[in-house]
């Protein structure tokens, strides 16, 4: 099986599981598929779940995802995101275009232990200098954490 069937595959099985397989969600999903094996980067998508699967496992933290992400229906079924598009209007264009490489660049936030494991990962699957850094992650600080949140809500309280 190629990575373009299994991530049809799975992301097909996802819109049934997640309960969105109406027309708009199926219509977009064949677009979106569409464009990813254009792209060729179906493996590309597949991995970075598993890895965050794998973080969410040991008990690690993963964030929503920024940029474009929360914009690509396939990176909600396939759980890079918790963001179904649709329900928000949010367009995948800015995530699908043709001006990406195979190699999409993502923003993904994770807690320290995430970082450390995708680390790892990186260094224990690859030769140093050559990993394939097209995802950053983002490592979540406690501190951090409370001055957006002190932002967002006005607390004016200094961190």
């Amino acid at each position: 099986m190629t990575s373009d069937e299994l991530l049809e595959l799975k992301t097909k099985f996802a819109m049934y599981s997640k309960g969105c397989s109406d027309a708009a969600h199926k219509n977009r999903l064949n677009y979106e598929l569409e464009r990813i094996r254009s792209i060729g980067s179906a493996g590309h998508l597949l991995l970075l779940a598993d890895i965050l699967d794998s973080i969410r496992e040991k008990g690690g933290i993963v964030g929503p995802g920024r940029s474009s992400i929360p914009g690509c229906l396939v990176c909600y079924l396939l759980g890079i995101t918790d963001i179904d598009p649709l329900q928000f209007g949010l367009l995948a264009e800015r995530f699908l275009t043709g001006k990406h490489s195979k190699y999409m660049f993502l923003d993904i936030d994770v807690d320290s232990y995430g970082a450390k494991y995708v680390n790892n990962l990186m260094q224990k699957e690859f030769e140093p200098g050559l990993s394939p850094y097209y995802v950053r992650f983002f490592q979540i600080d406690f501190l951090d954490s409370l001055k957006e949140i002190n932002t967002s809500v006005n607390f004016n309280r200094k961190f």
